[in-house]
């Protein structure tokens, strides 16, 4: 949340935002592709700057990556 609270400004959250509605609207028209970008959300200690995940996000990232690979194989 202070990441976001102190360099995050409305015209880069306004892109980004624009961006990534634009790849969830795109992926949602295709079925192998899994929106998974709700997974590790931007508070607790998941983000080591405005972007980029720490060591917990990915790892958060990455058990729902393999969740959804396992369950595929089956």
């Amino acid at each position: 949340f202070n990441i976001y609270q102190n360099e995050m400004n409305d015209e880069y959250s306004k892109k980004i935002n624009e961006l990534y509605n634009l790849l969830r609207t795109e992926c949602s028209k295709m079925e192998y592709c899994y929106d998974i970008s709700c997974t590790s959300p931007p508070d607790g200690n998941n983000y080591s700057d405005i972007r980029h995940h720490n060591e917990n996000g990915n790892l958060i990232i990455a058990d729902k990556i393999y969740g959804l690979i396992k369950s595929s194989l089956y």
